[in-house]
């Protein structure tokens, strides 16, 4: 399922970008950029053994993105739904773990995943390594005591809204300052006062728990469910296969 997904992107992504992503079945080579693991419980396939692979792709900054199947969980035992739980906690943050129900529902889900984190290494990953991140403070403004957010912080989760899968990318290099949402660049290039006010607007959606990490060492985001249900408070709901999913 997963080299069907990728041979689709070449075919509609490689000319626009000058590259093409060759799929490899396992055991993959060490040299492979990108990691997607269906990681379950198997009779001769350790979950510790899949595990140090996925430790290995990550210690090399790599991107990994690990699957959940909910239909195969829905018959396992609990031993095996422990397992799975643990994995989910250990990789959240660090890789795109999700889970699907169907061939459907993950070939929608992984296309989406892969453009956006493919968007965001080549249109946001500087030449120099990039800082990390620094620690977010909670923020004291009017808006976020009152309740309500300020209005770029709006502006953010609205354009993370019109995304399929509600994302947000967000790199920091220096004085830098790049966030992207729905294939546009939002931060006005050379302009550290205007950086200043959306870095601040990204940490206080961020610090309210309107988005989470989703993965990709900190530079992608997606819309938490509190952040749906205060978007829905504004009459503002998400498009696309996120919708259709209802994950609201």
């Amino acid at each position: 399922m997963a080299c069907d997904v990728i041979r689709e992107w070449n075919a509609a992504h490689s000319l626009r970008d000058r590259k093409v992503l060759l799929p490899l079945t396992d055991p993959a080579p060490c040299h492979c950029d990108m990691l997607v693991a269906f990681l379950h419980p198997m009779p001769g396939a350790p979950m510790a053994t899949m595990e140090k692979e996925i430790e290995a792709y990550l210690a090399d900054k790599r991107s990994v993105f690990i699957y959940f199947s909910e239909a195969r969980a829905a018959f396992g035992d609990a031993v095996e739904h422990a397992d799975v739980e643990r994995c989910k906690a250990r990789y959240a943050g660090r890789a795109v773990v999700d889970s699907f129900n169907d061939e459907k529902e993950f070939r929608a889900r992984f296309a989406q995943q892969l453009e956006a984190t493919l968007q965001l290494l080549s249109g946001l990953v500087p030449t120099t390594p990039p800082e990390p991140l620094p620690d977010i403070e909670p923020l004291a403004s009017p808006a976020a005591e009152s309740g309500e957010i300020s209005d770029l912080a709006r502006q953010l989760l609205f354009a993370a809204c019109e995304d399929t899968e509600a994302y947000l990318g967000r790199l920091k290099d220096g004085a830098t300052l790049k966030i992207q949402a729905n294939g546009q660049q939002l931060v006005p290039a050379n302009d550290p006062s205007a950086a200043a006010q959306w870095e601040a607007a990204f940490n206080e959606i961020l610090q309210r728990g309107l988005i989470h990490d989703a993965g990709c060492h900190g530079r992608l985001f997606q819309i938490s469910n509190e952040g749906f249900a205060y978007l829905k408070t504004l009459g503002k709901v998400p498009v696309g296969y996120i919708a259709e999913l209802g994950s609201v």
